[in-house]
């Protein structure tokens, strides 16, 4: 989470892509996100990162949607 005064600075966009090379790194084979779905700025870093939409649904009360990632796994 950013505070607002950090919104739409591309903080958001470039702590996402540091998060997936890591993960990557990590050897982690998938990632999910879970975000508010009116939030759109949120799901444009998502799409825009490689992510697919997996379902709408609600979450401990609120709107969400769940988002994932395959991870590409590299061959030697």
């Amino acid at each position: 989470m950013l505070l607002p005064q950090y919104w739409g600075k591309e903080y958001g966009g470039s702590i996402a892509k540091a998060m997936v090379q890591q993960a990557r790194l990590s050897k982690l084979k998938r990632l999910t996100a879970i975000i508010d779905p009116s939030n759109i700025p949120s799901r444009k870093i998502l799409i825009n990162l490689g992510f697919e939409s997996q379902k709408l649904c609600e979450i401990d009360g609120l709107p969400g949607e769940i988002l994932f990632k395959a991870l590409e796994t590299e061959n030697c």
